[in-house]
């Protein structure tokens, strides 16, 4: 059985995250990108405050 093997990247920025699929070539399969707000949570480091 020949099985077909990827690379999932992802980057979560602060504005939003992305994520790519290669395959072992390093060829580009797909892409996706999501828009996202960072939420205060009471307990945690305010790490994204400018």
């Amino acid at each position: 059985m020949n099985e077909t093997k990827y690379l999932l990247a992802i980057d979560a920025g602060t504005g939003s995250i992305r994520a790519v699929v290669f395959d072992t070539k390093g060829n580009q399969i797909a892409v996706s990108q999501k828009e996202w707000t960072h939420l205060e949570e009471r307990g945690c480091f305010k790490l994204y405050e400018f």
